[in-house]
């Protein structure tokens, strides 16, 4: 072999190995970015309403929109998520009081127009890969629906202060209660009305 045929097979031969090594790094990301199992988990949300009421039921009923995130490569049912209040006092030690919200449902948005109009109901929902997905959702107290139990007329008391946690399983796989956020229960509360024809029924607070 000569010399210049030599210097054209090295070239041609580190040419061969470099392209493969590219190949063999980009093959390994996409198994990496399409196969990882990532995190699935809600990010503290920027705020909640409170309505008094919904349809028949005349407890109340917290809207939470929730973003959640989806780090993996493959897409995950989110199922049975519940928010868990811990009553705290003014000293922030929690008095032993909890409170479990169940998911009801999901609305488009938060808004009036949207709460008059029936909520769809579900359990569970899909998180596409490697997204943030917005879920703007409903929750409600235990036994609600129960007219004779003691949580049919639940209503929240200005004042209060709860720390929220949320529960809830991927796929299958149940996962322990995450703090989010504390819930403060401002005064106006106190002034949310039954009837939505006279106008306050419902209320929106930003989280800090």
């Amino acid at each position: 072999m000569t010399a210049d045929k030599e210097k054209k097979w090295r070239f041609e031969t580190g040419i061969s190995i470099v392209s493969l090594l590219i190949s063999i790094g980009t093959l390994a990301f996409t198994l990496v970015f399409n196969l990882s199992p990532g995190k699935t988990q809600p990010y503290k949300p920027s705020g909640f309403a409170i309505i008094r009421g919904v349809d028949w039921f005349e407890s109340d009923h917290i809207v939470i929109p929730f973003e959640w995130e989806n780090s993996g490569g493959r897409s995950v049912i989110i199922r049975h998520p519940k928010l868990i209040l811990h009553e705290i006092d003014s000293n922030g030690n929690e008095t032993g009081e909890t409170i479990t919200f169940y998911l009801a449902g999901e609305y488009q948005d938060i808004s009036s127009a949207s709460f008059i109009e029936r909520y769809s109901v579900i359990r569970s929902f899909i998180i596409q890969p490697h997204t943030i997905t917005l879920k703007t959702l409903l929750f409600h107290i235990e036994n609600w629906w129960d007219d004779k139990g003691s949580t049919f007329s639940f209503h929240f008391t200005g004042g209060s202060i709860y720390k929220a946690y949320v529960s809830y399983e991927v796929n299958l796989d149940p996962k322990e209660p995450i703090y989010l956020f504390d819930l403060n229960v401002y005064g106006s509360t106190d002034k949310l009305m039954q009837d939505r024809t006279k106008g306050y029924w419902w209320d929106f607070w930003t989280i800090d």
